[in-house]
């Protein structure tokens, strides 16, 4: 008995432990970071700096990664933690030039010309949001990319990161709307509603 107080999740009366995002009792939030935090070394790699990082406008806290993606395949190649300032993101790419890339376990990565996918992983809600509207420049291997932002926001059609937009008619289009712009016309008069 606890006498009028609560056992929190570590089972003490009257504790402050509360269970994370992850799932853990008494955690920080980042042990369910396991998949965007761990990645093969590579021989063959870019970095790319970003002077800014935000969601929403807000920028990121202590836990926040921003996380690179191989777009073809959905394969983490690389990341790093947020901190406040330049932020170097090291970029992973495939061994084949170095030897054998089963090895190494980089079959998966980045080939010279490919483009990266970048996103940010919030650590306080577990959710990553990806960059669906910049291009960022394409994977070589040495390379050096300066003056990067990743500031996402949220679109219209409630996607961070996305890229829906109002057309001209005032309809949510592009992204993952479903619609094109232009071309919301229930009606068929050639009039967009």
């Amino acid at each position: 008995d606890c006498d009028g107080n609560v056992l929190d999740c570590s089972g003490e009366c009257g504790g402050s432990a509360v269970v994370d995002e992850c799932g853990e009792c008494g955690g920080d939030g980042t042990s369910c970071l396991t998949d965007y935090i761990n990645w093969n070394q590579s021989q063959s790699q870019a970095f790319y700096y970003f002077d800014s990082a935000s969601l929403d406008g807000l920028s990121l806290t202590a836990g926040d990664w921003i996380v690179v993606y191989n777009s073809a395949n959905g394969v983490v190649v690389g990341g790093a933690e947020y901190t406040s300032g330049s932020i170097a993101v090291p970029v992973m790419g495939n061994d084949n030039a170095f030897g054998d890339c089963s090895i190494t376990g980089t079959c998966d990565y980045l080939d010279e010309g490919d483009i990266p996918a970048f996103g940010i992983f919030q650590a306080s809600s577990g959710n990553t949001y990806f960059d669906l509207v910049t291009e960022y420049d394409a994977f070589y291997n040495l390379d050096i990319h300066t003056d990067l932002h990743i500031d996402l926001v949220t679109d219209c059609n409630g996607d961070m990161g996305g890229s829906a937009v109002y057309d001209l008619c005032g309809n949510c289009s592009g992204g993952n709307s479903g619609f094109v712009a232009g071309t919301h016309d229930p009606d068929g008069d050639g009039v967009c509603n």
